[in-house]
């Protein structure tokens, strides 16, 4: 833990790349920072004095759900753009893990069920789907994509397989199991369009991205032949034509994918599906080879060496530059340069400090507290 967050240590944190946001939550409360511009972050303070357990900031939305430290079974919510009501807090009967929410999907995880709501606006529960298992928040997640409204999860009794629910499937339809990689699962995450899912295991050497609709590997993206790294987490960029990965050794590594047009669907998954298989039969044998890749596309390495938690993301800002953008809970933001068309080692360009709401590298430079 650094020295300056003894009393604002970031716990969690969240993009969203709709609204160019970031949200971090701290031991006093939440902050929201704007990052429309990534060397020009803006900082706005709210709910000072509550310590913050884990957050999600709902797409399309200024709500933030949250949980407390001191009440990890209750779900409160709150709006960024003034004291709006929202909803009442909502308990449960055991800590909550991971909050998810969609425009069309709220996902609510306690350590042994997963509860589906059909939206922020009334919070009906439409699915409860009980585990097997304790579930941890980087092995659940819900795609935010309002027609493709899948949520993946473990399938505790076979290692390293995780299943599909397909909310929109008829029932015979619903669910799929995949079998991804030989050992545990320590992270699994939806691309922002709900077509493809990607995973990691706690051997830490392979990625594989799977079809949603039909469960079929369409990549595996070797990370190293290192043992004893574990991949933190895995994020797409927001037109899901990158995904990057987090490992422990503070280094950050970015694929590309190159996806055929088979992979581009539309309508009910299950339609999708059908589909898929007509066309596949049609098709030469290779149009849905598996893409096997052993080199990232881009790298960046973390200036501090620390057992931080971080994530990343990126960043296409007005004029159509990329920059790699990351997050840990030392609380630091870090924005890289990124070479979108040819790859390669990512540039450190600014580094900028939570909790002191000021840039680290250029003291003249000042976050706006709005």
């Amino acid at each position: 833990m650094s020295a300056v967050l003894e009393d604002q240590f970031i716990r969690c944190f969240k993009f969203d790349h709709q609204e160019k946001n970031l949200c971090v939550g701290t031991r006093n409360g939440l902050r929201n920072i704007k990052f429309s511009n990534p060397l020009e972050l803006r900082c706005q303070a709210k709910l000072y004095g509550v310590e913050v357990y884990l957050l999600e900031l709902m797409p399309g939305t200024n709500v933030i759900a949250y949980v407390t430290d001191e009440e990890r079974n209750r779900l409160c919510f709150c709006n960024f753009r003034g004291e709006l009501y929202v909803h009442e807090p909502m308990y449960y009967a055991r800590p909550i893990v991971r909050v998810k929410g969609s425009k069309e999907r709220v996902m609510v995880v306690v350590e042994d069920t997963i509860f589906i709501y059909n939206n922020i606006e009334n919070l009906k529960l439409i699915n409860e789907i009980s585990l097997s298992g304790i579930i941890s928040e980087t092995i659940v997640d819900l795609s935010e994509h309002p027609v493709n409204s899948y949520v993946a999860y473990p399938k505790f009794d076979k290692v390293g397989h995780f299943i599909l629910d397909d909310s929109g499937a008829p029932s015979n339809n619903k669910n799929k199991i995949i079998q991804a990689h030989d050992s545990p699962l320590v992270a699994i995450t939806f691309d922002p369009n709900g077509r493809t899912v990607a995973s990691a295991s706690e051997h830490g050497i392979l990625i594989k991205v799977h079809r949603a609709f039909n469960g079929e590997c369409v990549y595996e993206f070797k990370r190293g032949v290192t043992l004893n790294i574990t991949i933190t987490s895995l994020s797409f960029s927001k037109d899901a034509k990158f995904l990057c990965a987090n490992d422990t050794t503070n280094n950050l590594k970015i694929y590309k994918l190159d996806y055929s047009a088979s992979i581009v669907n539309t309508g009910s998954s299950w339609f999708r599906e059908r589909f898929q298989s007509l066309a596949e039969s049609i098709l030469p044998e290779n149009a849905s080879k598996l893409l096997f890749d052993e080199n990232p596309f881009a790298r960046a390495k973390l200036p501090e060496s620390s057992a931080c938690k971080s994530m990343c993301t990126i960043y296409r800002d007005e004029k159509g530059i990329s920059h790699l953008l990351v997050v840990n809970t030392d609380g630091l933001v870090y924005t890289y340069s990124m070479d979108a068309a040819n790859g390669g080692q990512c540039e450190l360009l600014k580094s900028f400090s939570i909790a002191a709401n000021r840039y680290v590298e250029n003291a003249a430079d000042t976050w706006v507290m709005v």
